[in-house]
């Protein structure tokens, strides 16, 4: 029995070591891409770029493509309209439309971020979206949307460290949104 409480709280100790190294390693990644999302929505050249019909293409989509980030997974972004209508993005296949998604005019009315977990092809992804404020007037005229794969974030972030456990990952309400198997590699 002695052996076997020992062996539990060895486990325990291992498991929330772990837990809490991801738990940093992600909350920093998050922590710059909420700074970036910041930035860019309040960039100058962005917010010009909702009202330039006729010469945004050749200055904001090169921008826009050429955003990387250091999340160690692909970011999708896209620029859109007060009511969600696609502008410009980083993605070859094309931004999505959030032409009257309910949390449009939200962001658009309060001007403040909006973030949900939705479900995709290969994973639960991690929607980000920050009011851009047009300068001269203040007032948010459109939304930068930052769109990425949460699972694949997880894996990679789990990936950093070395484990012989299966971990499972769980939002705020207990939904499983993802796991990692230790030998996943």
């Amino acid at each position: 029995v002695a052996s076997y409480l020992q062996i539990e709280r060895s486990v325990r100790n291992e498991l929330a070591v772990e837990a809490s190294m991801m738990e940093e390693r992600l909350g920093a990644s998050l922590d710059i891409l909420t700074r970036d999302m910041s930035s860019l929505s309040s960039n100058t050249l962005v917010a010009t770029g909702l009202l330039d019909s006729h010469g945004r293409e050749t200055y904001l989509t090169p921008f826009l493509r050429d955003y990387h980030s250091s999340l160690g997974v692909p970011v999708i972004l896209s620029l859109h309209d007060f009511q969600g209508g696609a502008i410009a993005g980083n993605n070859p296949g094309g931004s999505p439309s959030f032409y009257k998604a309910p949390w449009v005019e939200s962001v658009i009315a309060q001007a403040l971020p909006h973030a949900d977990i939705f479900p995709g092809a290969d994973g639960n992804y991690l929607r980000l979206a920050y009011p851009v404020l047009y300068p001269s007037t203040g007032h948010a005229e459109g939304i930068l949307v930052a769109e990425f794969n949460l699972t694949k974030l997880f894996r990679s972030a789990s990936r950093q460290g070395d484990s012989r456990f299966t971990k499972h990952f769980l939002d705020g309400k207990g939904t499983h949104v993802g796991e990692q198997h230790g030998d996943d590699h």
